[in-house]
């Protein structure tokens, strides 16, 4: 085995192993969501305008995200990532209700 594989193998262990904290911990998968959203991951890309390439290729590095990083570290990650967010959507939804029309 060459210096370079023994390096990229190393390499490629010590980021998984980043990956896998990262993904145990609601507040950073709560960051990563946010990405997956400024990346145009849950909206449309195509508009018609010149930027349309642009929002494209945004939305690909969102989807290798997904693809090479969320998707392998467990099954369950992507489901609870949406739940975290569904709850997070009605718990603001609720205090915004609460606050403004007197629900709460």
């Amino acid at each position: 085995m060459t210096v370079t594989a023994i390096i990229k193998e190393n390499r490629d262990r010590k980021l998984a192993q980043a990956w896998d904290a990262v993904l145990r911990t609601p507040e950073v998968r709560l960051v990563i969501w946010s990405i997956l959203e400024h990346c145009h991951l849950f909206s449309q890309t195509h508009v018609g305008d010149a930027n349309d390439g642009f929002r494209a290729g945004m939305r690909e590095v969102g989807l290798r995200v997904l693809n090479q990083q969320v998707f392998p570290h467990d099954v369950k990650t992507f489901a609870g990532m949406q739940v975290e967010h569904a709850e997070m959507t009605a718990e603001t939804r609720g205090n915004f209700a609460a606050s403004h029309y007197g629900n709460g």
